[in-house]
């Protein structure tokens, strides 16, 4: 499976496989959902086109669900994290990219930031750092075409060892 079939993959496997879950947590009439999408769900994604969409999906998927489920006790929330500590980058052979060669967030922070959203029943959740928090919030004041220029800088191959904020 190449890279851009992947996440292809993931998304057609949540929303096949998360009817069976939604049914039996509606009948119960509790429940609790987390989807963990991205902040590249927000924003054009140059160089990463089918992750940032396959997450822009899987965001739009929890609201919709939801919205759809809010009379029955299930809550659904979106986890948005920004660039964390894993081994997402050398996977995805990203590791020559500013993001890739970048600071990232804890992924046992995110975890918990999205577990407690999750827990409060809250819809989403920017997770990470309050970098990320204030990110989020500017995007959605900056156009697109300004933020998938600024994405474009962070993800174009080849261009990491220097990150944005002068922080190697």
């Amino acid at each position: 499976m190449t890279t851009t079939e992947r996440p292809l993959a993931l998304v057609t496997g949540a929303s096949s496989g998360i009817g069976y879950a939604m049914a039996a947590m509606s009948t119960r009439g509790t429940g609790k959902i987390l989807f963990t999408s991205s902040v590249a769900a927000l924003t054009p994604g140059p160089f990463e086109a089918v992750y940032a969409a396959s997450k822009a999906f899987l965001h739009s998927f929890a609201e919709a669900l939801r919205n759809e489920l809010k009379d029955s006790g299930v809550t659904v929330t979106s986890l948005l994290p920004r660039p964390t500590d894993t081994e997402f980058f050398e996977r995805a052979g990203k590791e020559d990219t500013r993001v890739g060669s970048g600071k990232k967030d804890d992924p046992a922070e995110v975890a918990r930031q999205g577990f407690d959203a999750l827990m409060k029943g809250d819809d989403k959740v920017v997770a990470g750092s309050f970098v990320n928090k204030v990110q989020g919030v500017a995007g959605r004041i900056t156009p697109d075409t300004a933020k998938a220029a600024m994405h474009r800088r962070m993800a174009e191959p080849g261009k990491g060892g220097t990150s944005p904020a002068g922080d190697e």
